[in-house]
């Protein structure tokens, strides 16, 4: 093994070694944006979402592998948390994005969460929040019925442990495709965004939307600036001892 090759492994062992393990990002997609709803990804990573006056719009941005590939189970949730930023509306404020686990691939079923069937508490204008979803209430959509009112508001343990709504669906083993946020429709104007989602089943890590500082001032780890001035080092000797071509 040449001693360039031997220079690059310890680089890649030390990078690896100083950055620890990586939860797998999820790919994203508007699904059920309509009419002037808008979901736009920012040079930061986040996701703006907005609507108009008109109450028909809706914003809409979902997370996942696509395919109609799982994500694991919803029995083996254990983390599930998102930042979120709120700007309009002003008169509406406990209004919020709403948040939902797809438990089919084509996102008609599933678990939603939204401010409202939660603190119902005034969510601040222009300041991100960090919200743990583990421990919230969250309302069943099947077969196209809004299961959103008591009892049906349930902790997401009490649906993992298998409450079901009379007429609703035992969610308890299904398999989680996608997370949504969305904002409307039949609602009004809406300014917000969504960033940092993470979510954990079992032992896979899934994270969207992450949250990234500018290039500039994102400084490689110091274990890879070590291995970068080996490498330096290592092609200037070979430099001094290359022959002079004749």
């Amino acid at each position: 093994m040449s001693n360039l090759t031997r220079a690059l492994l310890v680089l890649v062992v030390l990078t690896m070694a100083s950055t620890g393990a990586i939860a797998e990002s999820l790919s994203f997609s508007d699904y059920d944006t309509r009419f002037n709803g808008q979901a736009v990804q920012k040079p930061d990573g986040s996701f703006q979402l907005t609507t108009t006056t008109d109450t028909s719009d809706k914003a809409s941005v979902v997370f996942g592998k696509g395919g109609g590939v799982s994500l694991g189970t919803l029995a083996s949730l254990t983390h599930f948390s998102a930042d979120f930023l709120k700007v309009l509306p002003t008169d509406n404020p406990a209004n919020n994005l709403a948040i939902r686990l797809w438990t089919n691939a084509d996102g008609s079923e599933g678990l939603v969460w939204e401010n409202n069937y939660n603190t119902n508490s005034d969510v601040p204008l222009n300041s991100w929040q960090s919200l743990d979803f583990t421990g919230e209430k969250f309302w069943e959509r099947y077969n196209g019925e809004n299961f959103d009112a008591d009892p049906n508001i349930q902790t997401l343990s009490a649906w993992q442990r298998g409450f079901k709504p009379s007429n609703g669906k035992d969610l308890s083993g299904a398999d989680i495709f996608a997370i949504q946020v969305s904002y409307g429709s039949g609602i009004g104007a809406f300014d917000g965004s969504v960033r940092n989602v993470s979510l954990t089943l079992g032992a896979s890590e899934y994270t969207a939307a992450e949250f990234r500082e500018a290039a500039a001032n994102t400084p490689l780890p110091s274990a890879a600036l070590g291995g970068l001035a080996c490498l330096g080092l290592f092609a200037t000797a070979r430099a001094r001892r290359r022959p002079t071509a004749a």
